[in-house]
């Protein structure tokens, strides 16, 4: 390298470091004009560009530096993490595997892909990656939070819950793992622990909601709310609402005059159901109160166990003009009448393993019975389906809001649903609902129950883990055929 590019690589390496990336980039590329078999400036520049977000231009020079060090595990690494963020797995895969071959330790690369492989599905071999990382960095925090998610998902909640308590022990402000412990022992049942545990959501980074800052202390239990008032603010989303709606009538026995913050597609719904308390949909106006609590708090609040949580059959209601509305226009439909809810938002951290196709239902149609489709909207990829699907009521112009949905839901005798907010609305309503569940579910299914602590009304069926969806639906079907259908 020329004395030149030398001091141009030198005054790149200090501007990136000064935040001035434009300047540094140009400085990169003004060497590699002159001498572009240079690894380093190819390894500085995709870094850059890996940092811009700028994914498929950092994979291109990640794949020059690979042509002129082929041994380069690092670069492999880097590779394999520009082509996931260009929505590559497999090739982002196959990086990281060669990068693996020439140095089968390294580390970044053995945590990128055991964190892919999770991604991916395959738990089995993720945990080999991260098993393989914690006997080579026995100190790395994120080594054993990550080996502690595969293991929750898998079901093996003890081993994953000493995971995270070994991640603890390295960072004990880690709230990466502070949360998956969390789920981890409400998954578990444990509710004392998780809830205490939960509370530290609010500092993980990118939590899903954002922490509210008040004037006035949140409630935590301590205090009397008998004539004080209290500001109950949702969370997270709609179907976290509908659940941790129950405690409103607690709050309420407790003397406290509540004042609620939802959703604006929930606020008609809960004025309807809950007499007496003041509803704002978020963005509205928020009066003074001597308490705050976010809604998911309330659990730690009361203090309640798996044995504790209030579970009314139903603590939602339809406003009575609008069931009859809907009851008279499916008066022609063929009884029993069956609500399907099968996908949810595809936005959803966990939509592949939460929603399922429509085309997966299809065995529904051997039982003699009226179906309706609860779907707002319909993915492209179910339209097929959903054509050939003979007699299908399609509802989603009747629904603008929870108020309407409810309605509905309650004119109906079963909903068939995945993990969505219109399986909690069926629960909360007291409709019987099956709820179609992935193999490790959210915490609130806890493990292997059939039934549900929160929801009365509710049947749980389970995917088992390495089988589609066929059992679970083929097990759904004849148990509606000896329950519901026979009634």
């Amino acid at each position: 390298m020329s004395p030149d590019c030398r001091t141009r690589l030198l005054m790149a390496r200090e501007m990136q470091r000064a935040g001035q990336p434009a300047v540094a980039e140009g400085l990169y590329r003004s060497v590699l004009q002159e001498q572009a078999r240079l690894p380093e400036v190819w390894r500085e520049l995709g870094v850059l560009c890996l940092l811009q977000g700028r994914a498929a231009e950092a994979a291109d020079c990640f794949e020059r530096l690979l042509a002129l060090q082929p041994d380069d595990a690092g670069a492999c690494n880097n590779l394999g993490l520009a082509r996931e963020r260009c929505g590559q797995p497999a090739a982002a895969r196959a990086a990281y595997e060669q990068g693996l071959l020439r140095a089968p330790d390294h580390a970044d690369t053995l945590n990128n892909l055991g964190n892919l492989l999770r991604a991916l599905g395959e738990h089995e071999r993720a945990l080999a990656m991260f098993d393989r990382l914690v006997q080579i960095e026995p100190q790395a925090a994120d080594a054993h939070n990550n080996r502690g998610r595969v293991l929750h998902e898998l079901a093996r909640c003890a081993e994953a819950g000493l995971a995270y308590r070994q991640a603890l022990a390295l960072a004990p402000d880690y709230a990466e793992a502070h949360w998956n412990a969390a789920l981890n022992l409400l998954l578990e049942g444990d509710y004392p622990a998780g809830w205490k545990a939960y509370e530290w959501r609010w500092k993980k980074p990118s939590f899903t909601s954002r922490r509210r800052s008040f004037r006035q202390p949140q409630w935590l239990g301590q205090t009397s709310l008998q004539g004080r008032s209290l500001l109950i603010h949702a969370e997270q989303g709609l179907g976290d609402t509908l659940q941790f709606l129950r405690y409103l009538p607690r709050l309420r026995a407790a003397g406290a005059e509540v004042i609620l913050e939802v959703q604006p597609g929930l606020k008609r719904l809960c004025e309807h159901a809950f007499a007496g308390i003041r509803v704002l949909a978020q963005g509205e106006t928020l009066p003074q109160t001597d308490f705050h609590s976010p809604l998911l708090s309330l659990p730690l609040a009361f203090g309640d166990t798996l044995a504790s949580i209030p579970c009314e059959r139903a603590y939602l209601k339809p406003d009575p003009a609008a069931l009859a509305a809907w009851q008279q226009r499916l008066a022609s439909l063929p009884g029993p009448r069956i609500g399907l809810v099968w996908s949810g938002s595809a936005a959803h951290q966990d939509d592949a393993n939460r929603s399922l196709p429509l085309a997966s239902l299809q065995p529904l149609q051997a039982l003699d019975a009226g179906f309706v489709s609860l779907q707002k909207a319909l993915r492209p990829l179910d339209r097929p389906a959903f054509e050939a699907w003979p007699g299908l009521l399609d509802a989603s112009s009747g629904l603008e809001d929870f108020a309407d949905t409810a309605a509905l839901v309650a004119a109906l005798d079963l909903v068939i649903a995945v993990d969505t907010s219109v399986a909690h609305l069926a629960g909360a309503l007291g409709v019987p609902v099956c709820i179609l569940l992935s193999p490790t579910p959210e915490w609130r299914w806890l493990l292997e129950r059939t039934d549900s602590p929160w929801y009365p009304s509710a049947r749980l069926f389970r995917r088992t883990r390495g089988e589609g969806v066929e059992p679970m639906i083929a097990a759904l079907v004849a148990e509606l055929r000896e329950t519901v259908l026979r009634r």
